[in-house]
């Protein structure tokens, strides 16, 4: 995985950030969405895990923002 990120960041498409960290940092997002799910915390639907994997994408994809 680390190196499919540092192909993206090579690429320009992701911002210059250490590939080992953006893994972790989407990896555990997913694991404590799930864990709040179990807990009751909220339900995860379809619709919610898409718009969480677009905006952890977003977090580290660059783009003309202007």
């Amino acid at each position: 995985m680390n190196e499919l990120y540092q192909e993206a960041i090579q690429e320009k498409l992701f911002f210059p950030m250490n590939p080992k960290m953006m893994v972790q940092m989407h990896y555990g997002t997913f694991v404590y969405m799930l864990k709040a799910h179990r807990h009751g915390i909220f339900e995860l639907s379809s619709e919610s895990v898409s718009g969480a994997i677009r905006l952890c994408w977003n977090a580290v994809t660059l783009r003309d923002l202007t």
